[in-house]
């Protein structure tokens, strides 16, 4: 019954060990996209000469981060 006990016990850690890795890795993708691929797709636009389009792409992510941060100041 013990060792029953012990096996269950090891499977829970692995299957938390395994949503922790995901999790992570979900975050990671997540920071690096948004910290290298945003800002060189607006370079390219601002670059192309679509001007009228990446004003308010900057804008509007300039709106989603700031909303973003206060809703985490205000969650914490």
């Amino acid at each position: 019954m013990l060792y029953l006990l012990g096996i269950i016990f090891c499977i829970s850690i692995l299957f938390g060990g395994i949503k922790l890795a995901l999790k992570l890795t979900w975050k990671l993708t997540k920071f690096v996209l948004v910290l290298v691929f945003l800002p060189l797709i607006i370079a390219a636009v601002l670059l192309g000469g679509l001007f009228m389009l990446a004003i308010p792409v900057l804008i509007i992510v300039g709106l989603v981060a700031v909303v973003a941060s206060l809703s985490k100041e205000l969650v914490a």
